[in-house]
C-alpha cells in the first residue's frame, strides 16, 4: 500500500543525492523511505542517506574522569572513534527535532499525515 504526497514535493528533495541506474534492492529501500513522485525510473533518491547534524554536547567532568580511567586501564584504542563510543556509556542524548521555522518536527509530521486522511 502506498500512500501519494499532496501537491508537487520535487523540489523539497532536488538537493538530495540520487542513485543513478539502482539495483532492484536499492529501489526498493528507496520506495519505503521516499515519497513516489520522486522516484524516477533513471534514479532514485540515494536510500542509504541521512542527514547528519553536527551537535556538541558539554560533559560533566565526572564523565570526562570516568573515561580517562578506562581508557588508562586496559590497552584501549584511542582513536576518537573509540573514545567518543566511551563517552557514549557515560551519556545519552534526548532529542527534540524541529522544522527550519522552530516548530515541532513531530508534530509537523502528525498534522501532514492527519490531514491526508
Amino acid at each position: 500500500m502506498t500512500r501519494e504526497t499532496k501537491g508537487d514535493v520535487s523540489d523539497l528533495f532536488a538537493d538530495l543525492p540520487r542513485t543513478t541506474l539502482p539495483t532492484a534492492t536499492e529501489r526498493a529501500v528507496a520506495r519505503t523511505r521516499y515519497p513516489p513522485d520522486v522516484q524516477r525510473e533513471q534514479s532514485v533518491p540515494d536510500p542509504h542517506h541521512s542527514v547528519k547534524v553536527p551537535v556538541e554536547v558539554e560533559v560533566p567532568p565526572w564523565v570526562l574522569a570516568s573515561a580517562a580511567w578506562r581508557a588508562s586501564i586496559a590497552d584501549a584504542d584511542l582513536s576518537d572513534a573509540a573514545l567518543t563510543d566511551l563517552l557514549r556509556d557515560y551519556v545519552s542524548l534526548s532529542l527534540r527535532f524541529v522544522t527550519p521555522d522552530g516548530e515541532d518536527a513531530t508534530a509537523a509530521v502528525r498534522r501532514r499525515v492527519e490531514s491526508d486522511d
